[in-house]
This record gives structure tokens, sequence and C-alpha cells, in this order.
């Protein structure tokens, strides 16, 4: 089968019909009509730079279709496309790609994790701005943060703005999610271990943090109970959400977004980096492997309040136990 002939069957299968194809073909190759049915069949040869631009568009991997081999896939990795320089630029790159998911008709998320959705740290801003700072010094290495110690007033609260976008955008969308008890481990470790090295300038300010964890913990039983996210003491957000259980299975930060008409994967590389692909393939692989997942979770969401309750109390223990090593360190 000729490659042309294969990148259109490729593309197809990302459209619901070929109406739609053929409409973001002239749009992105900037040809009418004509032109586009003379490429899909095969009348005129896609040069080398349509083939790139289309390839580059629907993240296609040109070598997998040359050499047909299927398990080679496109990815698209955060960190190599624009390297973060500053915590508000991570801020904004984030709600950014997240409002080209939003702006998809009837689009659903499923999120499986093992630590709490990075969205939701955005409820509570000194947390948020913790995480952004354990990142920025770890990971991103912002010069800036490497002889700072943390604070509440050293990263602007400027950044509030884009967080509340961020987490009002969530708040509306439709999720599925699992979590485990150990979601919360993560960040207390964080906690815990800067708090230990002396990287806070007040360690009163670990403390606040913990019970900043508390705070969420307690919203994010809410938001089960009510089976919608919103802000809290707000209505803002309304997106349905429901919420299992699952300690069978650890895995790293997955997002799989299924809509109608896209469907894209993100999973984190290097937390909080994150490869994206919309190869069919994987996006099959991933669908059936949630709904594996999902059959054998146990729900927390809706009427399950002995269950629910067992867990948020789990994980409230867990928050007491940092919270008591932490006062140690300050004695």
């Amino acid at each position: 089968m000729k490659i042309q002939e294969q990148l259109f069957i490729r593309l197809e299968e990302i459209f619901d019909n070929r109406t739609e194809l053929i409409q973001d073909l002239c749009e992105l190759l900037h040809l009418r009509k004509d032109a586009i049915y003379r490429r899909l069949r095969g009348d005129t040869v896609l040069t080398a730079d349509e083939l790139g631009i289309i390839c580059q568009r629907y993240a296609i991997s040109l070598d997998a279709i040359i050499q047909d081999a299927p398990s080679r896939m496109f990815f698209e990795f955060s960190a190599f496309k624009t390297p973060i320089k500053s915590v508000e630029q991570y801020v904004q790159k984030l709600d950014a790609n997240f409002k080209k998911v939003r702006a998809i008709p009837d689009g659903h998320i499923f999120y499986a994790t093992s630590e709490i959705p990075v969205f939701y740290y955005a409820f509570f801003p000194r947390l948020f701005l913790f995480k952004l700072y354990v990142w920025g010094k770890t990971i991103w290495d912002i010069s800036a943060f490497q002889e700072l110690k943390f604070s509440f007033d050293l990263i602007p609260y400027g950044i509030k703005k884009d967080a509340d976008e961020l987490i009002n955008g969530y708040c509306q969308m439709e999720t599925t999610e699992l979590w485990s008890l150990n979601i919360a481990d993560n960040t207390l470790n964080q906690i815990f271990y800067h708090a230990d090295i002396n990287s806070f300038e007040n360690i009163e300010d670990a403390l606040a943090l913990c019970d900043d964890m508390d705070r969420l913990l307690d919203h994010l039983e809410n938001l089960c109970i009510e089976e919608k996210k919103r802000v809290p003491e707000s209505t803002i957000g309304q997106g349905k959400m429901k919420v299992l259980h699952n300690e069978m299975i650890y895995t790293n930060n997955t997002i799989y977004f299924k809509s109608p008409s896209i469907r894209s994967l993100y999973t984190t590389l290097a937390n909080p980096n994150f490869i994206v692909t919309m190869n069919k393939k994987l996006c099959d692989y991933k669908e059936t492997w949630f709904k594996k997942l999902i059959s054998k979770s146990t729900k927390l969401s809706g009427p399950e309040e002995k269950r629910r309750s067992k867990f948020f109390a789990t994980l409230h223990k867990t928050v007491d136990r940092t919270r008591k090593k932490i006062e140690v360190l300050a004695d």
C-alpha cells in the first residue's frame, strides 16, 4: 500500500467523517476542495512539505508508516517543545493546553493517578505555590530558587489568576478518576523533606501546608459526595465526576481524553512533564485498559459513605503523621 494512501487511512480514523477531514485539510494546506480530492484519490502526490505539515498537525509518525511498524508511535514531549523557564510559564502553558481540550464538544477525561491530580492543588494557593517551588527547584532548575528557602511570599500571587482559570476549567469537565491510598504521599513527603533540610523560611509554613492538605482532602470528600467538581465555597464548575478506588495497579499520572471527534493520551514523563499522542491503536489500548481497571475498582463517589469515610480517614491519618514529624523538627 502506498505511503500516501496509508496516511489518509490514518487521518480518516481521527475524524468522524470525510467531510470534516477535507475541510480541515483545506484550511491546513490552504488548498481548494478539488485539490484535496485529487490527493485523496492519489492523482496528485503530496509534496514533502505537505507530508510534514500533515504529520505534525495530526501527530502521525511517518517513520511508522514507511517501515510498516505498528508498535512505533509519535509522541510530543512537553519539556522538549517548550522548556519551562518560570513557574508562571508552566501554569499558563498548562491552562492553554487544557483550554484546547475543553473546547472540544462532549469530551470526557479518564484520569488514573498515583497522587492527587495536579489541578486540585490550585484549590488552595499555598499548596499550589509549594508544588511549583519544588518543581522549579528540582525539575526545571530555575536558578532563582536554588538558594532561596520557601515562603508563601516567594512566588508572586499574580500567578493565582492563572491558577484560578486552570481549576475553574477543570471543574467544568466530566471526569472519571481512579485514586489509591497513596495519592497524598508524594506531597506530604515533599513537605517533610523540605522541612527536614531546613528549606522553609519559617517551619510553621510546613505545618500550615499540612493544614491545607487536610482542607483539600475535606473538599475532595465533599466533591465525591456531590459527584460534581466545584471551587470551595462556590458553585463554579459543576462538572460531573466519578471517583473510584484501586490498589491493584500503581501507575504514573495518565489522562485519556475521549470525545466523539478526537481522542488523546497524556502520561507523565519526568513529572510534571508529560508526553502526548493521538495514536489510534494506543488510545484503543488505553481505553480497554481503563475499562478493565474500572471494572475491578470500588466506587468512592455517590452513595458510598462507609467506604469513602474510611478512605479519607486513612488519608487524614497520613497527614497527621507528617504533621507530628514536622512538630518534632520545630521543637
